[in-house]
């Protein structure tokens, strides 16, 4: 293919997109003349380059959408839908000659007398129904237009990578010079780096491109739904000239696509419904972007009905992806997340526009692969909101560089919180032989970085530790390192072959020493402290710390229980923790029992057993037997207790501690186990 016929292709395919713009906007504004001189000329320029090159087919279907809209023009009328509708095919079959002729080099064979029968009986009833005639403006004066300079994308590309390179030997002379206090050495260095932070700015800048470009279909795909599922929608775009990275656009045009189908279907309700909620027929789909730091946060929100948590459980009993119990466990944010799964949909049918499950999937498979991230909020009867968190560029970013057992990794800064230190004023607690951090509050999971890479010993988290605070998507945790060296640039290069299948790292870089570093992926490891949570949260049984091998035998466990005095039970003695619905609880001989693990297991209540919510069970041990105790809530964990007043004491508590001022009942276990110690017949199960 020779230089002017892909140069004429390039051109081609950008007036289409304008094209395909102008006409949906047409469609909303029909008195709009500005408007079809524009697409009126916009034809008329590829059709003159057409007749340049001895392109036929396409001249000739130009020429029809040219006299359609030259007479629209010269006889001042208003187009109807139905004209529009037949302009944007004959744009649609534009596009496939192209297409074909930028793979082939030459046109497919074919005639196109479909599209020009349907111009002309569109054009036709608007010539019969005279529609009221447009106001007809002076032409524009002719304004000279800046010129534009393609550049080939290899050389673009080429060019970015010498940048890299160059960034790389500039931190590695940093490094080497680090210390030394010649003045005129540290004078140059500094205008090097000066300059290589210019010259990498500027270049990255040629990769740059509006977002509004992945935009370019959506009038056009929202327009169509709205026809097809009969209802009424307006888009609004606001910050199309937000600027990313040319590779990070590609990669999101799909869930941009996604996302807005699935505010058309799922979102959007019919105009007869909307009247029913006192809502205006025509609902309202905002896309809007921004930069936010060195990432770009891309919304996508509709006044529809809003996501119901109830139908969403539906269709996670009916897929199979979580049983009922652990369900019910779930609160209303983790259920939305299941529109994300794979395979999930609430659609009870398959139609061209949803009910196959894969859509929301592509926007967070996609998005994570750039290191982003998707939240969702929902309001039933108010909209939902999408929220996409993605970096500008994946050549260059800023990253932390982290020590562990002697070697050093980066993770993008993106995905970094902050730094917390263990000790100051920040306990690390054990939950479910589970280290966490007491963060202001709340019990934020940890995992070991030499632990996940198995690098030494893993398991060690006595005295204080550096914790790198990651938050990515909806997961919070903390990573635990030995060390932070510094926080810099860093340039991204792929994994060697041999790496490619451990999916913990994004890549690596070069950092100043020269030494190779590999680039955490913050998805994977949130993705693993998810893992091992929802393993945790399983309704099995769940070990406590063994209190002896920590020194924590005087330690307590506070619930509340019966009212709202609370109370607490030594941690020597308690064996588990589970969470039961209160239809588990059954009466034999009329004492509650637990069937557990095959047994009855005796329970103590400290009110009437209870309906409704979850509860937890505290089983306790003493002498190889076991009780036990129903517990609203579980407070906390106290690794000593208080000096104990044994003035309170009596049958079934040992006394009382004080505890932020307010009175704490010790419950005596060693009592109830032995008052519950009876054996008991099995339980006898209902039929159903």
């Amino acid at each position: 293919m020779d230089e002017l016929l892909r140069e004429f292709i390039a051109e081609t395919n950008e007036h289409l997109a304008v094209l395909e713009r102008d006409l949906v906007a047409l469609d909303r504004a029909p008195d709009d003349s500005g408007l079809v001189d524009d697409i009126f000329r916009n034809i008329h320029s590829i059709k003159g380059t057409c007749s340049f090159l001895g392109l036929k087919r396409l001249e000739s279907l130009l020429h029809a959408a040219e006299n359609a809209l030259g007479k629209l023009r010269d006889e001042a009328l208003l187009p109807a839908s139905a004209a529009t509708s037949t302009l944007l095919g004959a744009c649609d079959r534009a596009k496939i000659i192209v297409a074909t002729l930028a793979e082939d080099g030459r046109e497919p064979e074919g005639a196109d007398g479909d599209i020009v029968a349907r111009l002309e009986l569109a054009m036709r009833p608007l010539a019969v129904a005279g529609s009221a005639p447009m106001p007809v403006l002076p032409e524009p004066a002719a304004q000279s237009a800046p010129i534009a300079i393609r550049v080939n994308l290899d050389t673009i590309e080429r060019l970015m990578a010498e940048t890299s390179e160059l960034v790389l030997a500039r931190n590695q002379l940093m490094q080497t010079l680090h210390g030394r206090t010649d003045p005129e050495a540290a004078l140059a260095l500094q205008r090097l780096s000066q300059v290589t932070s210019d010259l990498q700015e500027s270049v990255m800048k040629t990769r740059m491109q509006p977002i509004g470009q992945g935009w370019t279909k959506l009038p056009r795909m929202v327009r169509d739904l709205a026809r097809d599922l009969g209802k009424k929608i307006e888009l609004k775009l606001e910050g199309g000239e937000t600027e990313l990275d040319r590779q990070v656009l590609e990669l999101v045009k799909d869930p941009f696509t996604h996302l807005m189908r699935n505010a058309a279907d799922h979102g959007i309700e019919t105009p007869s419904q909307r009247r029913r909620a006192g809502k205006p027929e025509t609902g309202a789909v905002m896309l809007s972007a921004c930069h936010e730091g060195s990432a770009i946060v891309i919304t996508l929100a509709d006044d529809g009905h809003g996501i119901d948590p109830e139908r969403i459980r539906a269709a996670v009993r009916r897929g199979g992806f979580a049983g009922n119990a652990e369900l019910e466990a779930m609160s209303e944010h983790q259920v939305l997340q299941f529109i994300f799964h794979p395979g999930f949909t609430t659609a009870d049918r398959v139609t061209n526009v949803s009910g196959r499950g894969v859509g929301l999937d592509v926007v967070r498979s996609n998005a994570e692969k750039i290191g982003g991230a998707v939240e969702v909020a929902s309001r039933l009867g108010r909209g939902t909101r999408f929220t996409i968190k993605i970096p500008l560029t994946l050549a260059i970013v800023p990253a932390l560089l982290l020590d562990c057992s002697g070697q050093r990794f980066a993770i993008p800064q993106t995905a970094v919180a902050e730094l917390v230190r263990s000790g100051f004023g920040h306990r690390i607690e054990w939950v479910d032989d589970a280290p966490m951090l007491r963060l202001r509050g709340s019990l934020l999971p940890l995992v070991g970085l030499s632990e996940v890479l198995q690098l030494g010993d893993g398991r060690k988290i006595e005295g204080e530790r550096l914790i790198v605070v990651i938050g990515y998507g909806m997961h919070r945790f903390g990573l635990m390192v030995d060390g932070v060296d510094d926080a810099e640039k860093i340039v991204v290069k792929s994994l060697a072959p041999m790496l490619r299948g451990n999916r913990i790292f994004a890549g690596s870089t070069i950092l100043g020493d020269g030494s190779v570093a590999l680039i955490l992926d913050p998805g994977a490891l949130a993705a693993r402290v998810a893992a091992a949570e929802s393993v945790e949260s399983a309704h099995v049984p769940k070990p406590l710390p063994n209190p002896a091998a920590r020194g924590r035998g005087d330690g307590l466990l506070l619930f509340r229980a019966g009212g709202d005095t609370l109370k607490a039970l030594r941690l020597a003695a308690l064996l588990r923790i589970e969470e039961i619905a209160p239809e588990q609880i059954e009466q034999i001989d009329g004492k509650p029992v637990l069937l557990y693990h095959g047994a009855a297991l005796p329970l103590h209540l400290f009110d009437a057993v209870p309906d409704g919510e979850r509860r937890f069970v505290m089983i306790a041990a003493h002498d190889d037997r076991m009780c036990g105790f129903l517990a609203d809530a579980v407070i906390d964990t106290m690794d000593d207790m208080p000096a104990l007043d044994r003035s309170v004491a009596g049958a079934g508590m040992l006394g009382a501690v004080t505890i932020a001022g307010r009175p704490v009942e010790i419950v005596d276990a060693a009592y109830y186990v032995k008052a519950a110690s009876t054996r008991l017949p099995a339980p006898k199960r209902s039929a159903a």
